[in-house]
């Protein structure tokens, strides 16, 4: 049995598929993207830039991401109005088999 297989089997509630516009504030770094998919506990991320080991937009480089850094993400409607801010930690990044594209999991921030 696989580990992605695995880990599907042991995710504390089932994510619902969405495909939904948004936007994840990494620092100083806006990036638009696509909600791919989210639970109560968080979301799956795919940006709108591409991605080689890190994420480029408009020739510039996000050097240091890393699993743990904070990230706000941020919703949009059919307007391209924001519709509500999620602050989140980031949980793993890399390649989703089941959207098959390469982006960033966050769990929603519930620090102070």
């Amino acid at each position: 049995m696989s580990a992605m297989v695995k880990m599907q089997e042991t995710r504390r509630v089932e994510r619902r598929v969405t495909n939904w516009s948004g936007v994840a504030r990494l620092g100083d770094l806006v990036v638009r993207g696509t909600v791919r998919d989210y639970t109560r506990f968080g979301l799956f991320f795919e940006p709108e830039v591409g991605w080689d080991g890190w994420f480029v937009q408009g020739g510039g480089v996000l050097d240091g991401l890393e699993v743990g850094d904070r990230v706000d993400i941020t919703v949009m409607n059919r307007r391209d109005q924001p519709q509500c801010h999620m602050p989140a930690t980031i949980r793993w990044m890399g390649a989703s088999g089941q959207h098959q594209c390469q982006g960033f999991g966050v769990e929603f921030y519930q620090g102070a």
